[in-house]
């Protein structure tokens, strides 16, 4: 049995206000006994804060994740009221934990491209996946590609955040059939993409 995390990247800003605005992401990981961690759902859109806090919560209700990571800083303290407000009211609740960011993009992702590069970290099959959750998915897969040089890295902000919380995560129970749900490695994706 693998155990359940869910994390976010949060953005205030919505379609067509700015000039490409960021997205709200939120990635839900589960972890195996070996500290494989597996993508088992995404959310990303550019919309009022009310609308994704309500995708956080279908998340969370759906996954029961242990725990939600999340950056610290000033959107966190605005948004922070209304996601609690808002749990209370759904009777949906999780252990929330914020990660405060201090160093570069780069560098705050070197947890997850540890992770990647042992090969631990797989992605969903792409023919087994909703079609809104490979159109999050490809997202998710152009960024890693283009990171840190490409024009958005909010869903890999999202994993980075997952992965930088990696020693607070309860590992998952060691399987009774020695058969794993394996995905596509980001080794996979580089070899598909021909990089």
């Amino acid at each position: 049995r693998m155990q359940v995390y869910i994390a976010s990247d949060y953005a205030v800003t919505e379609e067509g206000q700015g000039d490409n605005p960021d997205w709200t992401v939120h990635q839900v990981w589960a972890v195996d006994d070996e500290r494989n961690i597996y993508l088992l759902d995404m959310w990303r859109g550019r919309t009022q804060s009310d609308v994704w806090v309500r995708e956080w919560i279908r998340l969370v209700r759906k996954h029961k994740p242990l725990r939600a990571f999340e950056e610290g800083g000033q959107i966190i303290k605005a948004m922070g009221p209304l996601i609690n407000a808002m749990m209370q009211d759904e009777r949906v609740f999780v252990s929330r934990v914020q990660i405060n960011s201090t160093t570069d993009k780069p560098s705050r992702a070197q947890a997850l491209l540890g992770l990647a590069s042992m090969g631990k970290m797989f992605l969903p099959h792409r023919h087994q996946v909703t079609p809104e959750m490979l159109v999050c998915l490809d997202a998710f897969e152009k960024e890693l590609l283009t990171f840190p040089g490409g024009t958005k890295d909010d869903a890999v902000d999202a994993a980075t955040l997952f992965a930088r919380g990696i020693d607070r995560v309860v590992l998952g129970e060691k399987p009774k059939k020695t058969r794993l749900p394996h995905g596509d490695t980001l080794d996979d994706l580089w070899m598909r993409e021909g990089r």
